[in-house]
């Protein structure tokens, strides 16, 4: 971390991690004394930044916020007595500053992985359950996190990358608090959101693709991405699962019809479902968005049912409510 006055690095030596001290105002000297061990053992130094009036020290298994205290000899650095936590970061390129918040992957020893929010001097988890449980299933050994503003909209995204070269993208929108997965089509197969390290420049965001090394835009107009060198060839596909529903009951239910609360555009999108958690889905039915009402009749019945809404079209697509029709048996 390099400040007016003085730089900071952390560094392992003989299972210890030792925050080492430049002299002030003079980047290239570093003092011998200039040193200090933060109060709590953590594992391995992960990853350090300003933060607000802080620096903060992210470990294996610990995070640690530092006040400059103007300590006449050694280190400058003092730690915050009560800004000191046994969650620590799961990998370096996950932390992201957004704003006045910190986002990353964090790792305890007692509950695995989740995606925490550092803001101030609290630590949230914004990571769901379901989310938390992929987090913990993989082993990633490489990630990458970045965030980018679009439509309104403040998001944090992180990729996964497992040793076999499995990849998978979850990206959270801070406006509504809501996660989604994100994906890229590369020769034929759906895979880990491609763009990394994204930057803004001149109001435009550009990434970097992570396979290719292309130049990527972000562009929330565009309904179509490249393929390979080939550009604007693919259509952006959006794919929504919804979680079970029983509507409170086990009685079985009729689905009598099926309606849409979206845009009018001329698309369509592939309606199926699945009565058995997953395993297998329904042969898809095609609702017509061009039409003010937007609808399908007769899905059969279910005790407990979930269902895939599929656009794959080069089309604008925004569906805000599906309204599902049902009729109770007394079974």
């Amino acid at each position: 971390v390099t400040g007016v006055q003085t730089c900071a690095l952390p560094i392992w030596i003989n299972g210890l991690v030792v925050i080492r001290g430049s002299a002030g105002s003079d980047p290239l000297t570093w003092p011998p004394l200039n040193f200090l061990n933060p109060p709590v053992a953590s594992g391995s130094a992960v990853y350090v930044c300003n933060y607000l009036n802080y620096v903060a020290l992210f470990t294996e298994f610990g995070l640690q916020m530092f006040y400059d205290a103007g300590n006449p000899t050694g280190s400058a650095l003092s730690p915050v007595s009560n800004a000191a936590w046994l969650t620590g970061c799961g990998a370096s390129a996950s932390v992201v500053k957004i704003v006045d918040d910190i986002y990353f992957l964090s790792n305890s020893v007692v509950t695995g992985y989740a995606i925490t929010r550092l803001q101030g001097l609290t630590l949230t988890n914004v990571s769901t359950p379901e989310l938390e449980r992929a987090l913990n299933k993989y082993a990633f050994v490489t990630s990458f996190a970045q965030s980018f503003r679009t439509l309104g909209h403040s998001f944090y995204s992180i990729t996964g990358v497992t040793g076999s070269g499995f990849s998978v993208t979850y990206t959270y929108d801070l406006t509504t608090g809501t996660w989604a997965q994100w994906t890229s089509y590369v020769g034929g197969t759906e895979v880990g959101f491609v763009g990394i390290h994204c930057i803004n420049q001149g109001g435009a965001y550009y990434m970097q693709d992570r396979l290719s090394g292309t130049c990527l835009l972000l562009d929330a107009t565009a309904t179509q991405d490249d393929v390979g060198t080939v550009r604007g060839t693919q259509p952006i596909y959006t794919r929504i699962v919804t979680k079970p529903y029983d509507w409170g009951t086990l009685k079985r239910k009729f689905m009598t019809a099926v309606y849409f609360i979206a845009d009018t555009v001329s698309t369509t999108v592939a309606l199926s479902y699945t009565d058995d958690d997953y395993q297998t889905f329904s042969n898809p039915r095609t609702i017509d968005f061009s039409t003010v009402k937007k609808y399908g009749l007769r899905f059969g019945s279910s005790r407990r049912r979930a269902w895939q809404i599929l656009h794959t079209a080069a089309t604008t697509f925004k569906a805000y409510t599906m309204e599902v029709e049902i009729m109770k048996s007394e079974e």
